[in-house]
């Protein structure tokens, strides 16, 4: 099995953002998107993935959580499949949502994070089964953006958009997972004092997409 591993956010939603294991062999020949049996995921289904157990999203100025920044608790993800050819192929799930809630900083000076909001969603996350960075997080009507809504004394928004133009990912077995890993942004506008700095690191660890369109719901495994 692999999952996705997205080197948005932001999903965002990401990275915003990929996030399957891979189906087992199946003497015919697969989609790219499929349930555990084989059976191909409906165009037009709704997929969901939580945080994946005992984790939290981080936005902080070290990578892997490390520094000073913004922890969240809760993190949802909800996509639309747009596409699904036969293997080998390309994928694409319109990300639809990405929500981070429960959020603290440890910025100082900073006393509350009211929100954390995904910017321009929605978001195309294209998942093909070629080698290396396979996933790619597209943005569709504007830059892949996240904006941390904070208290600094009085109330502050931090605004902060991808280095790059688009997220790159890749799959993972262990713990059947979708990971964004220590995706880089800059800060566009908010005070560097209030929002911690100029350039942080996103990190956030995501369960399997489950799709919610058929009963029960089945989770969705990548070829």
């Amino acid at each position: 099995m692999r999952t996705l591993r997205i080197a948005v956010a932001l999903a965002t939603a990401v990275a915003m953002t990929g996030l399957l294991p891979a189906t087992p062999a199946s003497a015919a020949v697969p989609n790219v998107l499929t349930y555990g049996g084989g059976l191909p995921v409906v165009v037009g289904n709704i997929l969901t993935s939580p945080l994946a157990p005992f984790t939290t999203a981080t936005f902080t100025t070290g990578p892997n959580g490390t520094g000073i920044g913004t922890t969240c608790t809760t993190s949802n993800i909800t996509g639309s499949v747009v596409a699904n050819p036969i293997s080998p192929g390309t994928a694409t799930v319109k990300i639809n949502t990405q929500t981070f809630t429960g959020c603290t900083s440890t910025i100082p000076g900073v006393t509350l994070v009211t929100s954390v909001v995904v910017n321009n969603l929605p978001y195309n996350a294209m998942f093909s089964d070629a080698t290396g960075l396979p996933v790619t997080i597209v943005p569709i009507g504007g830059p892949i953006q996240i904006t941390i809504n904070e208290t600094f004394g009085t109330a502050i928004s931090c605004v902060w958009q991808l280095n790059s133009s688009v997220y790159h990912g890749n799959y993972i077995n262990i713990g059947s997972k979708a990971q964004l890993l220590n995706q880089q942004d800059h800060l566009i506008a908010g005070p560097g004092s209030g929002c911690g700095t100029t350039a942080q690191f996103i990190n956030v660890t995501y369960a399997p997409f489950i799709d919610s369109s058929v009963a029960p719901a089945n989770q969705v495994f990548v070829n």
